[in-house]
């Protein structure tokens, strides 16, 4: 009657035990619940578009005229005196105004806004970098769940042998050292258990920090996507399109792009110096004590003075007078400068497209393998699933039958399930790869957000 309770129970562990990944836990949070949570905190994020909106401002402002100049001014005053309105031999109000011309300002403009375009670039291939990162840690966070229960399902049937060994020792069907040895593999096992549980902790509080929780012990649970293979599929077949189009959908690719067209604005709007700037002035006199033309000038006084029975020092006269002016930017003492600027923002163009063709065809190569990696650990999920572990788990099966009617040893047991747990791991690690070269897939393909 013992004996037939312990091959049931034995029985219901092997069919336990054959369960490779459980079901999704209802509760866990999805991956991209996830990364959209990190997407919305982190602060990388914000600065890029701080960044941005800083450089739209610094286009609006550059594309207005500089600022106007008034000026007041109380000409020769003699000293000692401080009625500067009437004493004076003239006040001067002007006012000046700096333009400029041809396309100056809108080049200018347009250089700023390729530059807030490259700050955009940037911020998206930071989402991009953010999106990896978190589905990374989660796949980590996963292989460790699973590994865990691997670990779980090993310690119950280990519990379940050491149970049954003990049974059999007392009816004298087994000995003292296996029911010591099964002992030994238990305590092994509950240990490794206990250290994935602090890695796991580790890994959690890694995540939580990254995603910018304030509580960094909060409880992250892991599932499998359901539609996760469908996802591998569609990526594949996007990888596949994009070859003829990567530098337009990989981040870096376009940011270096936006860099070259930025440093190009730039090349246009030193081009434009060459452009004069015209500078008009206005100015309004007023002359308290009349136009004086020399310091000599008592003759014309007593003249004035004769014939209008007035004293010269009582007219007030008023005056205005224009002025344009231009500069001479093309002048061989100041057009050299240009010349040199031109040239500067030519080389740095030159020198950015060719960086921006090394990392296209390093990055075609990096996608290129990562699309034979991927392809490689689904046909590596299949075999292992189809052929690998139903082998294992068979032979399981009948040499736990087979103990009870002393046919094998515990040694051989032992060593199977060792073995199969071994092969039950690889397959987790495989499925951990999977999410890991998903994950790189989307970011050389441009999904961020």
């Amino acid at each position: 009657m013992v004996a037939s309770q312990n091959v049931i129970r034995l029985f219901l562990f092997a069919f336990t035990f054959m369960l490779l990944v459980p079901a999704s836990r209802l509760d866990a949070q999805p991956l991209d619940s996830l990364v959209a949570e990190a997407l919305r905190n982190h602060p990388l994020l914000r600065a890029a578009e701080a960044r941005a909106v800083s450089a739209e401002y610094r286009s609006e402002a550059l594309s207005q005229l500089p600022t106007p100049t008034l000026s007041l001014e109380f000409a020769q005053t003699p000293a000692g005196n401080f009625d500067v309105l009437n004493r004076s031999i003239s006040n001067n109000l002007a006012l000046s105004q700096m333009l400029m011309l041809g396309d100056k300002l809108a080049a200018m403009r347009r250089a700023e806004r390729e530059g807030a375009q490259t700050e955009r670039e940037r911020r998206a291939e930071a989402a991009a970098i953010i999106r990896v990162n978190v589905s990374e840690l989660y796949a980590r966070l996963w292989r460790l769940d699973r590994q865990k229960e691997i670990l779980g399902r090993t310690t119950i049937m280990l519990s379940n042998l050491v149970q049954s060994a003990e049974e059999r020792l007392a009816a004298g069907k087994a000995t003292m050292n296996e029911v010591l040895l099964l002992r030994a593999e238990l305590a092994a096992e509950q240990a490794k258990f206990h250290s994935s549980t602090f890695e796991r902790r580790g890994k959690a509080v890694r995540l939580n920090t990254f995603l910018g929780r304030t509580n960094p012990d909060a409880e992250i649970l892991t599932a499998l996507d359901s539609n996760f293979a469908k996802t591998i599929e569609a990526l594949l077949g996007r990888t596949y399109q994009a070859r003829a189009k990567f530098g337009e959908q990989n981040p870096t690719l376009r940011r270096m792009a936006s860099m070259e067209r930025m440093t190009e604005a730039e090349r246009i709007a030193a081009e434009q110096e060459r452009t004069p700037d015209l500078m008009l002035q206005g100015m309004l006199m007023r002359m308290p004590q009349g136009m004086v033309l020399t310091s000599g000038s008592g003759v014309l006084s007593e003249i004035f003075s004769v014939h209008t029975g007035l004293s010269a020092s009582n007219r007030v006269e008023w005056m205005y007078s224009l002025m344009a002016s231009i500069t001479l930017p093309f002048a061989p003492w100041s057009s050299a400068r240009i010349d040199a600027k031109q040239a500067e923002l030519s080389a740095r163009r030159l020198s950015q497209e060719a960086e921006r063709e090394a990392m296209q065809r390093e990055l075609a190569g990096e996608l290129a393998e990562t699309e034979q990696m991927l392809l490689h650990t689904i046909e590596t999920v299949k075999d292992y699933n189809r052929t690998i572990l139903p082998a294992y788990k068979q032979v399981l099966n009948g040499l736990l039958a087979s103990y009870q009617a002393n046919q094998t040893s515990i040694s051989d047991i032992l060593r199977t399930a060792q073995m199969l747990a071994m092969k039950e791991d690889e397959l987790v690690m495989a499925h951990e790869e999977q999410m890991m070269l998903a994950a790189k897939l989307r970011m050389m393909l441009g999904d961020g957000e």
